[in-house]
């Protein structure tokens, strides 16, 4: 059967993609955590809004030094007040996005993006969400819906390849092949307890 309208060429790129726009117009900056010690950042900021700021500073008679990235660890409860400055991060030209290295891990941080004066004044442009790293060792929360003996806990280490050559955890320095179960003797959900 032949169709008798024509496709409509839809515009795309070299590859036959299609091309993204660089931005969207917003003023936001957007953080997320990668592993227990990075965070990472991408951002967008209006042009008016930053050459807005810019001309704000030089009518109080102050100087633009820098943008930067302003790192706050922030408190449990994540309210403003609760917000510590941890370190600043210079940005250069045409960056718009980064990864911070905060090393903290379970720790909640919050960004903020702009501008730095020689006299240290900080004028933000974008403010970011705050976002909680997880933690780089396992939870000391003891759940007793999900209690197991330490000999069950070994065995389940051991059939998901815990004690796999190689592997580093002391707990398993002890831990003898034969106690291993084959994942079709596994405990089912419902035997865990």
């Amino acid at each position: 059967m032949e169709n008798s309208d024509p496709v409509e060429d839809i515009p795309g790129n070299a590859d036959g993609g299609f091309d993204l726009p660089r931005g969207y117009g917003d003023n936001k900056i957007t953080l997320m955590g990668r592993d227990p010690g990075t965070l990472y950042a991408y951002w967008e900021i209006k042009k008016d809004i930053d050459s807005g700021v810019r001309e704000g500073i030089r009518k109080q008679g102050l100087i633009v030094s820098k943008s930067i990235l302003r790192i706050y660890e922030a408190a449990k409860d994540s309210s403003a007040a609760g917000l510590k400055t941890a370190f600043d991060l210079e940005l250069k030209d045409g960056a718009d996005n980064w990864y911070i290295h905060v090393g903290g891990a379970g720790k909640a941080w919050r960004v903020d993006i702009g501008i730095l004066c020689a006299t240290g004044e900080f004028f933000p442009l974008a403010q970011s969400n705050v976002v909680r790293l997880p933690a780089d060792e396992m939870s000391d929360i003891c759940d007793e819906e999900w209690m197991c003996s330490e000999g069950l806990y070994h065995k389940m280490s051991a059939a998901a390849g815990g004690c796999d050559r190689g592997g580093s955890s002391f707990e398993f320095i002890h831990f003898h092949p034969r106690d291993a179960i084959h994942p079709r003797d596994a405990i089912q959900p419902r035997d865990a307890i």
